[in-house]
């Protein structure tokens, strides 16, 4: 008995040091919130199926109360195999630095160590009562938003992006902007979620890496391809964000063969004359016609595949609110379009999930355009 209870008191000891470990090194660089892990089986009622409103290739996230009645979303992180406890100490430090009313703030952070469980990490944010953008946009849920709520989306994603590439030193890189990662407060305002693969990078400067990160359909051909980490990554995905919103089409239409990228189908109506075609039908008669041709404009050039010819974010809020004009659309690349192309796309988008991968066996596949 006396060893069974000795044992007991040792596994806890060592599980004891190892968050200590972990929360030691947290709060003195971020100033988070550390929760114990009993708080945050309470608030989520020992995280039940019922609670859980989303889950991902990089973890589940359950709806909780906190013992002041306040609303909570507490993410649990997966592949803890691969991503260690540098490797979250990093994205609480760098989610830590963001304070702005488009950027989903951290209220606080959880980690635990369990003999059955293993080690668990856990962020905790404010909860969105009205979803991410992507359900928004939705077959059931599209019909209801209306030109100003969409036109709102586009600036206050683009007003969070330019705080991160300009307001934060050293700038940060999201590198997953998508449909899913933008959530909606009570007020319908759009906040930019998810920096589990944000990257700090070189003010001015590109940054170089074999291990490509972020959701196939929104990755820019350049850092797809070849590794090639700038701003104008971030820029690429959040036009097919615009012109997701614009249209209320999906990034990849799988339904054809070939695949159809969104902004394929979107330059080529916009280059023969038809960009009155991409304007989702539920709105299309809703808002001033020169602005919405302004957004989906915006949205093509955004998201194009040479990165010299993409404007910045700070470039595109200026043309998106009418401050300086928008230049004539340049004719797109073979790449996009090509077969190989499309299957990576293709492959990727069936799970929609934000994927971790290594871009010299993707580049491989492409050196034809090279």
């Amino acid at each position: 008995m006396y060893r069974k209870w000795d044992k007991m008191r040792k596994e806890n000891i060592y599980h004891r040091s190892i968050e200590n470990s972990v929360r030691d090194s947290v709060l003195p660089n971020t100033g988070a919130k550390w929760f114990h892990i009993s708080e945050l089986e309470k608030a989520t009622n020992k995280f039940s199926q019922k609670n859980m409103i989303g889950q991902g290739g990089d973890g589940v996230v359950f709806k909780g109360t906190l013992s002041d009645g306040t609303l909570v979303a507490v993410k649990e992180i997966f592949d803890l195999d691969t991503r260690g406890d540098e490797e979250f100490i990093y994205e609480v430090e760098i989610i830590s630095k963001i304070k702005h009313r488009n950027l989903l703030a951290l209220r606080g952070c959880c980690v635990a160590s369990h003999n059955v469980k293993g080690k668990r990490r856990f962020l905790v944010y404010d909860y969105m009562p009205n979803g991410s953008l992507s359900y928004q946009l939705s077959v059931n849920g599209a019909n209801k938003l209306t030109w100003p709520q969409r036109k709102n989306f586009i600036l206050d994603v683009a007003k969070g992006l330019a705080y991160l590439h300009y307001e934060i030193k050293p700038p940060i890189f999201h590198r997953d902007i998508k449909a899913t990662n933008i959530l909606l407060d009570s007020k319908m305002k759009a906040k930019v979620a998810d920096f589990g693969l944000a990257k700090q990078g070189n003010e001015g400067q590109s940054h170089l890496t074999t291990r490509v990160a972020g959701t196939y359909g929104y990755l820019a051909p350049e850092y797809a391809l070849y590794g090639q980490l700038t701003e104008k990554s971030d820029v690429y995905s959040f036009g097919i964000v615009i012109l997701e919103i614009m249209s209320g089409r999906k990034v990849l239409d799988t339904m054809n063969s070939p695949v159809v990228l969104i902004t394929d189908w979107a330059w080529t109506l916009a280059k023969t004359g038809k960009i009155h075609e991409i304007f989702d039908q539920a709105v299309k008669d809703e808002g001033p016609e020169k602005i919405m041709e302004r957004f989906v404009l915006v949205g093509i050039l955004c998201a194009h595949a040479m990165v010299a010819l993409r404007p910045t974010i700070a470039e595109a809020i200026k043309m998106l609110e009418g401050d300086i004009d928008i230049p004539n659309l340049p004719d797109r690349p073979v790449p996009l379009g090509h077969e190989s192309f499309q299957f990576f796309l293709l492959n990727g988008m069936q799970s929609g999930r934000s994927t971790p991968y290594y871009n010299s066996s993707y580049s491989t596949s492409m050196v034809s355009f090279k």
